[in-house]
């Protein structure tokens, strides 16, 4: 019996398929006097050893391809959504609105704004065109013609089909960059007859029937949007000589995010006197759908079937539908802080900024209306801001760099900031210190050692005419050293009467406000708010704050742990970051690093915490 009668087929690379071969054909009794390593026979097994691994590489990229966690190519991925009945997310223009005045000396009841009246708007010395996406009306007002107007960036475009059943045709968009909300469908009788008919795009498929006027919508092989019109028996069949009119935008995604300066194109409502200030910038432009997305996506949306009952159906519907938005946190109102009952608390990340705008909150509130439970009421609540405030000492050792001291910060710098970007800056997100400092550590090789202090930092932008109150939620256990306090709270300064003062507390839960005098505190008040050092909440009492320095105050808590967590609404940032490179062989910094572009540091996030909020 051959000590080695089979091909061993577990170890698929080069070498271990020659050596397979070369060992199972000198086993067998015809070949065991051949020289295997003669050229002729290495060619020969060289050659069958390639055709082998060859094959088993393209049949194992066939297996992968075949299933939506492996597969690698976007056609194939699209087409394994589509068993789960999900269509990848098109193109989306980013929407403004603008403050449009009109001047009208025929004084109309109305003046009618008409849907794709065009505007444009330049970035980096490119133009883009925005539209009006419906029909919209200023109302007279005494005379004052002035409105807000939503515009959305994209080119519209018709493009026909014409219906042979004879040579069926596919229905496809001839544009990648199309927006499929803005898709509309029409279908004329034929060339003879113009009588037309609406069509809508399936939504509610146990509402379809042999004579219902629908189509669906999916992406083909080539990135682009089909159509897919009934059979007669599930939706209405096209006709022989019927005419398809596609209306849709094309547009730009993300590249027009931003944009806040606008010009018309003609007249506006059919006036040529007329202003135009900027409400809200341009914003929520998404690309094509990731493929990274689609797998995710995909199986949360056959999951949810369109519905909105728990809370994870609200986050698979707005992240499916909305390439915008990047994250969502959901809670019920018997989550809430105070419970609320019969809501549900939305609150959004958008791809663009940290806070989203209101179109696209109204946009997407009157998608989720639509298939809302009548009891539930949809909330939704912008995003709150918790920033973690570290300084960092790191040692170093000269003699193992080439460096300079500068350089190393900024690299610490760059490994801050990317430590933002991957583990932060969305909802649910930890802060680690070890994870911090461990990243810090990787920045160089001359790094020996990192040690870095954090503290909590909340904000609010105060009322400067009257007394207000402001609740600042921490939600993390702050630290309390009764024993020789040396106060868990400090705050930048602020203008009250006419001292320049601080806050901070006296070890019992009570917050004071203070101003310096020759080198000591001098307290206003001892009884200024209150603080939970178990819960993280600061309340702040009717606070006449008529001045501050810097955007707004900022209140900074020394935390009872190193980690950090979030709830709800929290979004986690870093912020005023400072950085000491200290020379390990003498003790003496060697460079010091404030500031760095961190997305708390650099982002408007400024809001208005005041009177009763949800936190």
């Amino acid at each position: 019996m051959a000590a080695n009668s089979v091909v061993r087929v577990t170890d698929l690379n080069f070498s271990s398929i020659k050596s397979s071969l070369r060992d199972y054909l000198s086993s067998q009794s015809e070949f065991n006097d051949y020289d295997f390593e003669s050229s002729t026979l290495s060619m020969l097994l060289d050659i069958m050893a390639y055709n082998t691994y060859h094959t088993s590489f393209y049949t194992n990229m066939v297996g992968n391809e075949m299933f939506l966690d492996s597969a690698q190519l976007r056609n194939n991925i699209v087409s394994r959504a589509k068993m789960l009945g999900y269509t990848p997310r098109s193109f989306q223009g980013s929407e403004a609105t603008l403050q449009l005045t009109v001047t009208a000396v025929d004084t109309p009841a109305r003046i009618t704004i008409a849907k794709d009246t065009a505007f444009t708007s330049t970035i980096d010395n490119k133009s883009y065109k925005f539209v009006v996406p419906q029909l919209t009306y200023i109302d007279d007002n005494n005379g004052v013609y002035s409105a807000n107007v939503a515009v959305i960036q994209g080119e519209p475009l018709t493009h026909r089909f014409t219906v042979s059943t004879s040579s069926p045709i596919r229905y496809v968009i001839p544009n990648p960059k199309v927006d499929i909300r803005s898709l509309s469908v029409q279908v004329q009788e034929s060339s003879a007859n113009s009588t037309t008919s609406s069509y809508q795009v399936a939504s509610d498929l146990s509402a379809v029937v042999a004579n219902t006027k629908m189509f669906f919508v999916q992406e083909n092989e080539d990135s682009q949007y089909e159509l897919i019109f009934g059979d007669g028996v599930f939706g209405k069949a096209l006709k022989n000589g019927n005419i398809v009119i596609a209306s849709y935008r094309i547009n730009e995604g993300t590249l027009t995010n931003g944009a806040n300066n606008f010009t018309a194109t003609g007249r506006v409502g059919g006036y040529s006197t007329f202003s135009i200030s900027t409400s809200s910038a341009a914003s929520g432009g998404a690309n094509q759908e990731s493929l990274t997305s689609i797998k995710y996506n995909a199986p949360r949306a056959f999951e949810s079937q369109g519905r909105l009952v728990t809370k994870a159906d609200y986050k698979t519907v707005i992240l499916n539908e909305n390439g915008d938005i990047q994250a969502v946190s959901v809670w019920g109102g018997e989550d809430n802080k105070p419970p609320i009952y019969g809501r549900i608390y939305v609150s959004m990340k958008p791809t663009d900024g940290n806070i989203a705008a209101d179109q696209i909150k109204d946009r997407i509130k009157s998608s989720l209306i639509t298939r809302n439970m009548l009891s539930i009421e949809p909330v939704f609540v912008d995003a709150t801001f918790l920033y973690v405030v570290p300084t960092v000492n790191v040692r170093y050792n000269p003699n193992n760099t080439s460096e300079s001291a500068a350089a190393i910060a900024d690299k610490i710098a760059t490994k801050i900031i990317a430590y933002e970007t991957d583990s932060l800056t969305n909802f649910d997100s930890k802060f680690y210190l070890s994870k911090f400092t461990k990243s810090i550590d990787d920045a160089d090789t001359s790094i020996v050692g990192t040690l870095a202090d954090i503290l909590y930092q909340k904000r609010f932008t105060p009322v400067t005419t009257a007394a207000t109150a402001y609740n600042l939620a921490f939600n993390n256990a702050i630290s309390n050293p009764h024993s020789g306090h040396l106060y868990a709270i400090s705050t930048s300064s602020f203008t009250t009467g006419s001292k320049t003062a601080y806050y901070d507390d006296d070890g019992k839960g009570n917050i004071r406000s203070y101003f310096i005098q020759n080198n000591s505190r001098t307290y206003i008040s001892t009884t200024a708010g209150t603080i939970d050092y178990a819960t993280g909440l600061v309340q702040l009492d009717n606070q006449l704050i008529t001045a501050y320095s810097g955007s707004e105050v900022k209140v900074n808590m020394v935390p009872l742990e190193s980690n950090v967590f979030t709830v709800r609404n929290q979004l986690l940032l870093i912020a005023d970051v400072v950085i000491n490179v200290i020379d390990d062989n003498t003790g003496k910094v060697s460079a010091t690093l404030k500031d760095i572009n961190t997305s708390g540091q650099t982002a408007a996030l400024l809001q208005s915490q005041t009177g009763s909020i949800i936190y």
